[in-house]
């Protein structure tokens, strides 16, 4: 694989790793939902910038031209936090109906439909944000196996999206489900 956290310090690039939002969603949602997210132009030029403000930030405190991967995928992460490139569409449906069986899914996936979709209107930003520098931030691990729990997962987006993190705090993410 390319060296993808370097390239990305062009704002082409940047804005070239941005369209792989445009599909991102929840799974389950994928399986019964086809939709395509709004991407924010303007917020990814701005994203792109506090990305390279943070990495220059990193490589000047650590006296490195190159932060690990594991400062870039919180940069990154933090870069689009800040600044949210994606919105979503509603799917229209709603969680307490489905839960109560008055839906066309499978009566053994409604739980898990109405858990998604409620973290699907609570977290989504974060959670594209999160799961695109996960899965980068992966690739670059040899023995890291890319799928994190639903749980996990949520917990991460809460803790994010309830309280002001520093990039450091972004990074540590990374490197703690690194290990």
């Amino acid at each position: 694989m390319p060296n993808i956290l370097k390239d990305i310090e062009t704002e082409a690039a940047f804005l070239e790793l941005m369209a792989e939002l445009k599909k991102e969603t929840v799974w389950p949602l994928s399986y019964f939902f086809s939709h395509d997210n709004d991407i924010n132009v303007e917020r990814a030029r701005l994203a792109h910038s506090k990305y390279k403000l943070e990495i220059d930030r990193f490589a000047m405190y650590l006296n490195s031209a190159n932060p690990d991967h594991y400062k870039r995928c919180g940069a990154l992460f933090q870069a689009l936090h800040m600044n949210p490139v994606v919105r979503t569409t509603e799917f229209g449906e709603d969680p307490e109906e489905i839960r109560n069986g008055f839906s066309r899914y499978p009566q053994a996936e409604e739980q898990k439909i109405a858990d998604a979709l409620e973290f699907h209107r609570d977290y989504f930003e974060v959670f594209a944000a999160f799961n695109l520098c996960f899965r980068i931030c992966a690739s670059y691990e040899q023995a890291m196996k890319d799928e994190l729990s639903f749980r996990t997962v949520e917990c991460i987006c809460h803790y994010v999206q309830n309280n002001k993190l520093s990039a450091d705090s972004y990074y540590m993410i990374f490197k703690m489900l690194m290990a």
